[in-house]
């Protein structure tokens, strides 16, 4: 069977939510190239006044650069009271906070585009920071996000790369600036104006997770839908205005605030959302951070306690017990650690007690039944990577009807109801798959992709937990548990999860370097992790010691697709394609590459056959 590599996109496939989220490669300085003057016709070169100026103004720090976009007059859709109000208020905050702002209305798909490259541009000068801005519609389409322009008419969501921006160009413009630091403001979160004409159609945005060095945030969670607002600001905006210009408050620190306060004027019906992998600090109105500020120490105490009060991950009450010791809730800390670990122990003393009650029911079971089980779980399987949802469900409940405990038969329809969104079922079904065999990893998994979308990351974090305990190796749920970490504002954690997933495929490719599967797979991780020069190194090296391995050019194909250069990512995928003409989603991927390149009816023939062989499979 050829190995294929699905796509990961958060939430749906990697939690969350993952997305999420694509950057383009670091672009490489090129080496200047120095005329061979003599040596004294250089040194008049550099004292020459007007050499002195440039030299002076190279020194000179320069503005952080915001592009912000606000589009209320839609031709196609419902107008929105809001966004040019917001975006004109936003700019204007921003120009007084020092900002050089780039700032436009009512934007058509080439003109956003457009601005995008000029944005880029402007901080490859070397604005160290930079802010993007966005008011209006916006949706999410196969865990990416769409900023909709004022002209667009989706009638179909297959056409939304080509109709509509993808947020991943403005990431990947910022990435290859090489800024200390990107932020990405998303009030884009109202209902879909294209959801009637759509087959599916899926609420809010995508988490995506933030590339390093940049904060992402939303005005509403993963997947749900905010307020225009009754006013002259929408909900969030008006908050961020009311925050960005207080004197010493820190980046996080104003969206906290202002997340709060939309929370509560909102009777917790919005909760504004932030994904961010940063390490230092930014304040917009720099110029009143007392350096002589002291914090109260307890209220550190007391927020850290907040955070993971309800935790029930045994590392987030050792954290917390690392920096306070002797801490307010250092106690309740303790205790409930305590609490956890037992519980640990609890399962891990069962797991051979549960393993031969299963075995002996399974073989008061027939053969001819046991096959026939089997077959049923075979056939829900297909179903359910098909899209057959209901067959799927029909050919699962039969081979739980016939063998009560099939493991796999519950595990499988639990993934099942998930795919179709009924998320209590889904909990309902892998909770008995992990009663009958408490070492099922891949149940505990897709269980905690369900508490995630159900927004109880808490939850998913102990599943995540059992993963790693029961597969010490498995770089996937160290990459998903990060998510939820980033999710959660523990970035700390959440790097060491990311590293530990790097150093295990790393480990991987030093055991054996010759692996064409091992760079591919840490090709993957970093595509998810946004570093695509990283990836790309690492397709190159799988293809370089197997030139017919299928996955890399796919992967490879993406990394250049999502860093805009379509023409090599065609090019790539076509390779994949030949190579294994089964490989369904080298086609999606073409797909969408030939709707950014404009050749539609090509990108529609790459969809169906991807549809064709899905269906088959």
């Amino acid at each position: 069977m050829a190995f294929h590599i699905r796509p990961t996109q958060p939430p749906a496939r990697r939690l969350v939510k993952l997305m999420a989220s694509l950057a383009q490669i670091l672009c490489l300085a090129l080496s200047p190239t120095y005329s061979q003057s003599p040596k004294s016709e250089q040194d008049r070169q550099l004292t020459h006044p007007e050499a002195t100026a440039a030299a002076a103004a190279a020194r000179k720090p320069r503005k952080p650069v915001a592009l912000v976009i606000g589009n209320s007059d839609y031709e196609n859709a419902p107008r929105l009271a809001n966004p040019a109000n917001d975006a004109h208020d936003m700019a204007g905050v921003l120009k007084s906070l020092g900002f050089d702002v780039i700032h436009k209305d009512n934007q058509s798909a080439d003109k956003t585009k457009k601005l995008i490259r000029e944005f880029g541009e402007r901080l490859r000068e070397g604005a160290g920071v930079g802010l993007f801005y966005y008011a209006g519609h916006g949706v999410q389409v196969n865990g990416r996000n769409y900023l909709i322009p004022v002209e667009a008419n989706v009638l179909r969501e297959t056409t939304i790369g080509y109709d509509a921006v993808d947020v991943n160009q403005v990431l990947a413009e910022m990435e290859s600036a090489g800024n200390e630091l990107n932020i990405v403001v998303l009030d884009a979160c109202r209902s879909n104006p294209f959801a009637r004409s759509w087959r599916s159609s899926e609420s809010g945005l995508a988490q995506i997770n933030a590339p390093e060095g940049t904060l992402i945030a939303y005005a509403t969670s993963p997947g749900k839908v905010a307020s225009d607002g009754g006013g002259r600001n929408g909900l969030y905006t008006a908050q961020l205005l009311r925050y960005l210009p207080q004197p010493g408050l820190s980046l996080t620190g104003v969206f906290m605030q202002a997340g709060a306060a939309v929370k509560e004027l909102s009777g917790r019906t919005q909760v504004p959302w932030v994904a961010m992998s940063i390490t230092r600090d930014f304040y917009f109105n720099r110029s009143v951070v007392k350096a002589d500020r002291v914090a109260d120490p307890a209220t550190g105490d007391r927020e850290f306690w907040d955070s993971i009060k309800n935790s029930a991950d045994p590392e987030d009450f050792r954290a917390y017990l690392k920096d306070y010791p002797k801490g307010l809730f250092s106690s309740v800390a303790r205790n409930n650690l305590r609490r956890i670990e037992a519980s640990v122990r609890t399962v891990d003393a069962n797991v051979n007690e549960s393993k031969g009650n299963t075995r002996v029911k399974e073989d008061a079971i027939s053969e001819q039944t046991r096959a026939q089980v089997d077959a049923l779980i075979k056939s829900g399987d297909a179903n359910r990577m098909g899209g057959r949802y209901d067959s799927a469900i029909i050919d699962l409940t039969e081979a739980i009807r016939l063998n009560p405990n099939a493991t796999m038969a519950y595990a499988v329809r639990g993934a099942t109801y998930q795919a179709k969104r009924t998320l209590d079922l889904a909990a309902l079904d892998l909770t008995q798959a992990i009663r009958i065999d408490p070492t099922f990893a891949w149940a505990y998994s897709t269980r905690a992709q369900v508490y995630v979308a159900r927004g109880e990351p808490n939850l998913a974090l102990s599943d995540l937990n059992h993963v790693i305990r029961i597969e010490p190796k498995n770089y996937s749920a160290y990459n998903a548990r990060a998510s939820v970490y980033r999710s959660l504002g523990r970035n700390d954690l959440a790097a060491s999860d990311e590293q530990r997933q790097m150093d295990d495929l790393s480990e991987a490719i030093r055991l054996n370097p010759s692996s064409a599967p091992a760079h591919t797979a840490r090709c993957d991780a970093y595509r998810m992790q946004i570093k695509l020069a990283l990836a790309l190194t690492d397709c190159t090296a799988a293809l370089r010691l197997d030139p017919k391995y299928a996955p890399a050019y796919a992967l490879r194909g993406d990394v250049y697709q999502m860093k805009g250069d379509y023409d090599r990512a065609i090019s790539d995928l076509s390779e994949a394609i030949g190579i294994d003409p089964a490989y369904y989603w080298a086609y999606e991927r073409r797909a969408e590459a030939y709707r950014h390149a404009g050749l539609t009816k090509m990108a529609e023939a790459d969809a169906q056959k991807a549809k064709e062989i899905r269906a088959k499979q």
